[in-house]
């Protein structure tokens, strides 16, 4: 019904209105569209700029993460030589410490060559004193005789002058005897003398370890501790003195080399006691009485005598190897998941993970899926050829350098 109305209202309008009416109606179509041409002129013109814009921000981006790659490539190479270059500093470190082992062993050879040789030299010495006192004793009976021969006439023979004149002889003789053997112990005394010298001279480690008191006794001096650490110290029972608040292995090491080994030991020191103790290992005054050692070693003994564990062991301590050989889980940084992404790539022992390049395992992270790519594989070969050369207490060392298996 409505539309029938338009069009009636629109025949009825004569041809000078209708035209005027048409007329109105296209101007403001044309009013319409150029308004909406121009509306999209200026929107299409902001998205070309917007565009390029974003294109060149593309560009930007794609050169910086096309640097950052080459850095990031830069640095695994770097670390990766960081890896090797620890692996070599620490196996020079294991000779060093072979080669001192068996400097000590050396030294300890010729401490015993040592006490033998000065043994020797006084027993040559209690010797050759019995034979000065013997040949003190002849020479004063030879002087006797000298003197007197008439106490030795013979009565029965009717001479004066036989009998000691063969006493005599024999005397001198005995006389000549002892002279000769007095000088053979001479030579050999002077020469077992050059022989402690040259001993004495020989090289050893950094400072010589044995010294001789008054007596021609060996003792240790105060200021070399090599021996005394490595024989005296490493071979008594002692208490892990770490435990106490406040001492850490160097202390601990300072302890034990002026004679302090066990929480008995702390628990009964003195102010006067404790003032020496400091003077003696250097340490800071009044800080022992504030970190309370005397009270911490009193109940760390009374929990050891509650719960007595035997001497010179340590808690902790690996005893044996600490897991499988396939038990890729004691690698710093490695989880379950981890662990069974580098299993099903084929790495299945610490071996063939000491084995593998540091770059291998990180494509193998990225291809196992975006939640892997945050992990930095690039200590755990090494720590892989330290579990697989069984080198536990460099392993434990240097995973307490490491945060979440990165350096």
């Amino acid at each position: 019904m409505t539309d029938q109305t338009l069009v009636n209202y629109f025949t009825q309008i004569n041809s000078r209105e209708g035209l005027f009416l048409w007329m109105c109606m296209l101007v403001a179509f044309l009013l319409g569209f150029i308004i909406a041409y121009l509306l999209r002129s200026g929107k299409v013109r902001r998205l070309k700029k917007e565009l390029s814009e974003a294109r060149q921000q593309l560009e930007t981006n794609q050169t910086l993460l096309t640097s950052a790659q080459d850095q990031l490539k830069q640095r695994n190479a770097e670390l990766q030589e960081e890896s090797r270059e620890k692996v070599d500093l620490m196996e020079r470190l294991r000779g060093i410490e072979q080669n001192k082992d068996q400097q000590l062993h050396e030294v300890v050879a010729l401490n015993q060559r040592l006490e033998e040789v000065q043994a020797t030299n006084r027993t040559y010495s209690h010797t050759i004193e019995d034979l000065n006192k013997q040949i003190v004793a002849l020479k004063t009976q030879h002087e006797q005789l000298s003197q007197s021969p008439q106490n030795f006439v013979d009565t029965t023979a009717g001479s004066t002058n036989a009998a000691p004149s063969k006493e005599v002889a024999e005397l001198r003789e005995r006389l000549n005897a002892f002279e000769t053997s007095l000088s053979r112990l001479s030579g050999e005394n002077q020469a077992l003398r050059s022989d402690l010298a040259a001993l004495k001279s020989q090289p050893t480690v950094s400072a010589p370890i044995v010294e001789e008191d008054t007596n021609g006794e060996l003792v240790l001096g105060n200021d070399k501790t090599v021996l005394y650490d490595k024989i005296i110290v490493a071979d008594r029972d002692k208490d892990v003195l770490t435990k106490i608040e406040g001492i850490g292995d160097f202390l601990e090491k300072k302890l034990n080399s002026i004679g302090v080994f066990s929480y008995e030991d702390i628990a009964n020191w003195t102010p006067s006691r404790i003032e020496e103790v400091t003077g003696q290992i250097g340490y800071i005054p009044g800080r022992i009485e504030k970190d309370n050692w005397v009270g911490q070693a009193a109940l760390l003994l009374q929990q050891e005598q509650e719960n007595p564990t035997p001497r010179g062991f340590s808690e902790g301590a690996e005893t044996s190897t600490p897991g499988e050989a396939s038990d890729l889980k004691i690698i710093e940084g490695i989880g379950p998941k981890i662990e069974e992404v580098l299993k099903g790539a084929g790495i299945g022992d610490w071996s063939a993970l000491a084995a593998a390049e540091p770059g291998r395992l990180k494509e193998i992270l990225e291809d196992a899926g975006d939640q892997y790519r945050m992990h930095n594989p690039y200590t755990w070969p090494l720590q892989a050829r330290l579990a697989a050369a069984g080198r536990w207490e460099e392993f434990a060392t240097y995973q307490e350098e490491l945060k979440g298996g990165r350096e």
